[in-house]
């Protein structure tokens, strides 16, 4: 019995020790052929065979992949695109890419030089979505991070240049002017109302634009193009349409008046006139106070104000919130007249599509929410109100545009800046280049 048990185990023992012997061999078989692939590429990458080389160490990878093996492979690809700038190279790179971070995910390097072949090539759309993907699988460092507000905020500059372009776009358009003519334009900057007119006005109640002719014929067109009034004024001046009535300043007169769409003046002797909202507008007395009027003309509120800030329209409620100037500072108000308290400044902006507002105080301009909450200090020389999801801001001379965390996202040698579009993405800007003309630039990534 002792015998027969002793001849299994050393049965056993053979068994196992064979059964290893092979298994190292296995492994010390594809050690070597993994040692000799690798030594061939870098042999071909010596000689600048770079597919040779790529597709030597994509066998080695195959085999065993690691980190070695695929920073090898990157660097052969990078080198191969650089030498032979193709859509086949490129493809052969972005391919290494690819399965190096479907390898290592969290590898920022991997993510990083994956995104930029893209931001080199002008692709932001592309990069954005390389990015989106590092993100999900938690790759994280500032290089990425810069290389998001690089992409996401990635911009083109269209080719037509204006001598003048309203800062906003409403209803769809732009007016714009140039040669002494003025018209509007999409966010293409197709025309939609001819350059053929004296006075172009801002887009009031459904997007109604309000345009002039040579010979003092006023035309009213729906967002749609149709010509909704038309009649005789010699208008100079115009905020827009709203609850049938017109703040307009005639030729040779110093005051404001509102006409309907006959052209009949309903009433007038405004200092200052601004477009009616549900039946109610803000106007500026002939003695220097604001108040609120009803569509006769009368005063409406009980209180005057030193100052009520309008819009480029004549809106005095933007997006819900009035800015009221009394005893020589700014505060913010409901619809309803109630004061946000804890904020006060010394000039304030519009407010754009509900988002922070920009105010002054102290010299610098800094911005605050719609509640009366300081979201960035003053520090700037000059701004404007977020919109679109960013703001213009001035510093040195020069504008930029900045996210709602105060950081520069998308820099540029602007002389002038105007609100960011955020159905278009669009956005009006003066190059500081000398010549003084303005251009539309666009978000390459759509919102």
């Amino acid at each position: 019995m002792k015998k027969t048990r002793l001849a299994v185990i050393l049965v056993l023992v053979v068994l196992c020790a064979a059964s290893w012997l092979r298994l190292g061999g296995q492994v010390l078989g594809k050690a070597g052929r993994v040692s000799a692939l690798a030594g061939q590429a870098r042999a071909y990458q010596e000689q600048r065979l770079y597919a040779l080389a790529a597709d030597a160490y994509l066998q080695a990878i195959e085999a065993d992949p690691s980190r070695e093996l695929y920073d090898a492979l990157l660097a052969t690809c990078r080198d191969y695109y650089a030498e032979e700038h193709t859509s086949s190279v490129k493809k052969k790179l972005l391919a290494a890419y690819e399965s190096a971070v479907a390898e290592y995910p969290k590898e920022a390097a991997y993510w990083e030089g994956y995104a930029q072949v893209y931001l080199d090539a002008g692709s932001c759309p592309n990069a954005v979505a390389v990015l989106e993907k590092a993100a999900a699988a938690h790759a994280e460092s500032e290089t990425l991070d810069a290389q998001w507000r690089q992409a996401y905020y990635g911009y083109k500059t269209l080719y037509k240049a204006y001598e003048q372009i309203s800062l906003r776009e409403q209803g769809g358009v732009y007016a714009v002017s140039e040669g002494g003519l003025a018209g509007t334009v999409d966010a293409a900057c197709k025309p939609v109302q001819e350059m053929q007119y004296r006075y172009v006005g801002p887009a009031g109640e459904d997007d109604a634009v309000l345009c002039v002719t040579e010979d003092d014929e006023v035309r009213l067109f729906s967002k749609k193009g149709v010509m909704i009034a038309r009649f005789q004024a010699p208008v100079e001046e115009a905020r827009g349409y709203g609850c049938g009535l017109i703040p307009v300043r005639l030729r040779d007169r110093s005051d404001w008046c509102y006409l309907d769409l006959n052209g009949n003046e309903v009433c007038g002797g405004f200092a200052q006139a601004g477009m009616f909202q549900k039946n109610t507008a803000a106007a500026q007395l002939p003695g220097g106070e604001w108040c609120l009027i009803d569509t006769e003309g009368s005063q409406k509120s009980e209180n005057t104000w030193q100052e009520v800030r309008l819009d480029e329209s004549g809106r005095y409620r933007q997006d819900s919130v009035v800015m009221l100037k009394t005893d020589g500072v700014w505060k913010l108000y409901t619809a309803s007249g109630k004061e946000k308290e804890g904020f006060s400044c010394q000039d304030i902006d519009i407010c754009c599509d509900g988002g922070y507002i920009a105010f002054e105080q102290g010299g610098r301009w800094g911005f605050v929410d719609t509640d009366g909450k300081v979201v960035i200090e003053p520090r700037y020389e000059a701004a404007r109100s977020f919109s679109g999801g960013v703001a213009a801001v001035c510093s040195g001379g020069v504008w930029s545009f900045i996210d709602e965390a105060g950081v520069c996202v998308a820099e540029g040698a602007f002389a002038d800046a105007g609100y960011f579009s955020a159905e278009s993405g669009t956005c009006p800007v003066m190059p500081d280049d000398g010549a003084g003309e303005w251009r539309l630039i666009a978000w390459r990534v759509a919102r």
